[in-house]
């Protein structure tokens, strides 16, 4: 065989290698950090957050510089503390203003719960979901900035 041909050969067979680790790069480089993201809230356990059930946005913000948590619960301003080690998420303490919404306090009271028996996370692309062992408690959108 010619030296031509054996490096086509060799070229044509390490391309889909060389493909899929480009791929695997470029997946990676695209899921959005979990600290200073601004997480808008999508579902509580499996169920769509309606914005007519809100007053505002629901949504959660993880500060690196400060380790606390600061967010709404769609009526009231949440704030507390979080926990982070590899794939473990704790919210030991959450706390929030305590404005009455009619219409808003499920949701909010919904979250303020799936935060606090939270204990995992994994992020897909600009998708946060928060777990408790296996179980999905709420899925969060990275908002676009």
């Amino acid at each position: 065989m010619s030296k031509h041909l054996i490096y086509c050969l060799f070229a044509l067979s390490v391309a889909p290698l060389f493909h899929a680790c480009k791929q695997g790069q470029k997946t990676a480089a695209t899921d959005k950090p979990l600290l200073d993201t601004h997480w808008l809230l999508r579902t509580l356990n499996g169920k769509a957050i309606e914005p007519t059930n809100v007053r505002k946005d629901p949504y959660l913000l993880l500060e690196s510089a400060t380790q606390r948590l600061n967010g709404s619960g769609g009526c009231n301003n949440l704030m507390g503390d979080f926990v982070l080690e590899g794939q473990e998420l704790l919210f030991p303490q959450v706390s929030s203003t305590r404005m009455h919404c009619p219409g808003a306090m499920e949701v909010e009271n919904g979250f303020i719960q799936a935060l606090q028996s939270s204990n995992r996370f994994r992020i897909k692309g600009k998708m946060l979901t928060l777990l408790f062992d296996d179980v999905e408690t709420a899925t969060l959108e990275a908002k676009d900035q």
